[in-house]
């Protein structure tokens, strides 16, 4: 990385708010432990911690963004697997923490391996060929979306 690119994005980080810092550096650390978290557990177990962190309160916007902007720069800075539950679960808990109500959402969608042609999904039924299971998580807090679920259509299978 060249100097001034380095200068560049201290001088950013520098021009951020104490509070955005510290969800900054708290997103970072939780991005790690929940990745660890994952890794080691098998889900049974930490569904439970995510079903049972939920606020009580409603909150502004701005607040809500804030928080996304931290999760979205501690994800730029790890490239995990599974990115969307890990930052959908540290979400959840700053949410938590700040005593904001929150919806985790869980969702799946088959999609087809073989991409080669314009119609793959037909192909698929009639050759049999396996198509696999993507799945999304994604948090919300009211109508926004701290974590997003994105443009795809995603069937909704359990609201925590």
């Amino acid at each position: 990385m060249e100097l001034s690119v380095l200068r560049s994005k201290l001088s950013r980080f520098n021009n951020l708010s104490m509070i955005e810092k510290r969800l900054f550096f708290l997103s970072l650390f939780l991005f790690i432990v929940f990745k660890v978290v994952i890794a080691i557990l098998p889900f049974k177990y930490y569904i439970k911690f995510i079903k049972r962190q939920n606020g009580k309160n409603e909150t502004s916007i701005e607040t809500l963004k804030i928080i996304r902007t931290a999760i979205q720069r501690a994800s730029n800075l790890t490239k995990f697997k599974n990115n969307c539950l890990v930052s959908s679960m540290t979400a959840r808990y700053i949410a938590s923490k700040m005593d904001i109500k929150t919806e985790f959402h869980i969702g799946a969608k088959m999609s087809v391996t073989n991409n080669n042609s314009s119609n793959v999904e037909a192909e698929s039924k009639t050759n049999n060929k396996p198509s696999k299971i993507d799945a999304h998580a994604w948090l919300t807090a009211g109508e926004y979306e701290i974590v997003k679920k994105g443009t795809s259509n995603f069937k909704e299978l359990l609201v925590l």
